[in-house]
């Protein structure tokens, strides 16, 4: 099993795959359909995983669900409103190209475990970022698909709509910072880093 990065929009927002044999998950297609496209040519979408709604995180998400129609798409329930508007938002920062999402197949519960081709994934729910914001941490590869919680030497704007700086930074603290030192953080922009880098070096998070 391997987790590739894919950067997409002019936001340079990191798309991941992750592929086990034949199949794998999209997490966070937010557009650039035709790059995604290409790199997992012949293999079988199964999943699409996005952690929260912002369009640069799910504007091609549409598309990938027409062209692999039998793929689960899952996701937070309280999210609509930011998934109906996707279009309209991209648009007020003069990026084309992005589609509202549709809605997921599957909500995910708060902090629930699922399996994916036998693989456990805990859905970690790490609101502040976005109200309905998730990250996925996977045991086998000791790593956290964080989104826009925690990033290399930063942590998710909170000047957004329905954003809250406190509820980020606690979920940081009681959820993400529970993991083992080790974990891999794999952010929605930017470089991977490691979990014990940021608690000793985040200017955000040095002194939680």
């Amino acid at each position: 099993m391997e987790i590739v990065k894919l950067e997409v929009t002019p936001i340079i927002q990191n798309c991941r795959i992750i592929i086990k044999d034949k199949f794998c998950v999209v997490i966070d297609p937010g557009g650039d359909f035709e790059k995604i496209k290409s790199l997992i040519s012949g293999l079988i979408v199964e999943e699409v995983w996005i952690t929260h709604s912002h369009f640069d995180h799910i504007g091609a998400v549409k598309k990938v669900k027409e062209y692999w129609p039998d793929a689960i798409l899952k996701g937070s329930k309280t999210e609509k409103i930011f998934r109906e508007k996707a279009q309209e938002a991209a648009l007020s920062w003069g990026i084309e190209g992005i589609e509202n999402c549709p809605e997921p197949d599957v909500y995910i519960d708060e902090d629930s475990l699922f399996y994916w081709q036998g693989v456990e994934v805990h859905a970690i729910f790490t609101p502040g970022h976005s109200p309905g914001h998730f990250s996925f941490y996977i045991p086998k590869v000791n790593s956290l698909i964080s989104g826009d919680t925690i990033f290399k030497g930063s942590i998710g704007r909170t000047d957004l709509p329905g954003s809250n700086h406190s509820q980020l930074i606690k979920s940081i603290k009681d959820k993400i910072f529970q993991l083992d030192n080790s974990t891999k953080i794999l952010p929605g922009h930017g470089p991977d880093t490691i979990l014990e880098y940021e608690k000793r070096t985040n200017p955000f998070l040095v002194n939680l």
